[in-house]
Formats: structure tokens, C-alpha cells, sequence
């Protein structure tokens, strides 16, 4: 996939040849949260873009963000969030992975399991 001048996209094959899945990573960084509201909305072009594109063939989604520790919260919420705006329905069915890191390693990591219908 393209990458975007404030994210970047890469896509991973998961899966076996007949039941193949493809795995998004998103990866940006940002040290205060009007840097982060450019980076939601290009990550929310991009997710409506690949689930255009790969359709019932979308496995799960990573985001990985680099990030001051002091807007994690909010930055946790807007992502995890997603899954209640329409346009992106599909994201309610996937796994949704957030790994927030600072520069002293890891600060925080989140897996949200598929929504029941």
C-alpha cells in the first residue's frame, strides 16, 4: 500500500494460500495531540481504503504509535473508537492491536477482540 506523508501503511500476508488474510499496520508519531488529529484522519482514510480493497480478505489491524505518554489516553480512545463510526463497520469484526511506544520502549499494549454481533 502507498504511504501516507504522516503514517505509514504495511500490509502482511497471514494465513494459508486458501485461506489467505491480510494483516494492516499503521505506524505514526506524535507528541501532542494536534499533531495526532491529521495522523486519525489520514489512519481513517487509509482503513476505509484497504477495506475497499481487500473486502472479506481483512484479518486484523495494528497500530502502532509512537507517542508522548501524556496523550495515550485519548490517542487510545480515538483508535479504539473507530469501531463505532459507520464507515468503519468492517473494524467492529477484526482484531484491533495498539501498541503505543515512547523512547524508553514500550508504554502500552492493547489487543480488543472482534465485537459480537
Amino acid at each position: 500500500m502507498a504511504d501516507d506523508a504522516l503514517i505509514t501503511l504495511e500490509e502482511q500476508k497471514t494465513g494459508t494460500l486458501l485461506r489467505r488474510r491480510y494483516r494492516l499496520v499503521v505506524c505514526f508519531g506524535c507528541e501532542d495531540f494536534e499533531q495526532f488529529l491529521p495522523c486519525y484522519n489520514a489512519l481513517s482514510d487509509a482503513l476505509v481504503q484497504w477495506y475497499a480493497k481487500r473486502d472479506k480478505r481483512c484479518g486484523d489491524v495494528r497500530v502502532e504509535a509512537h507517542i508522548h505518554p501524556w496523550i495515550a489516553g485519548r490517542v487510545r480512545e480515538y483508535v479504539r473508537d473507530l469501531r463505532k463510526r459507520p464507515e468503519h463497520s468492517p473494524l467492529r469484526h477484526l482484531p484491533l492491536h495498539i501498541v503505543f511506544k515512547t523512547d524508553d520502549g514500550v508504554l502500552e499494549e492493547r489487543l480488543y477482540e472482534p465485537v459480537e454481533a
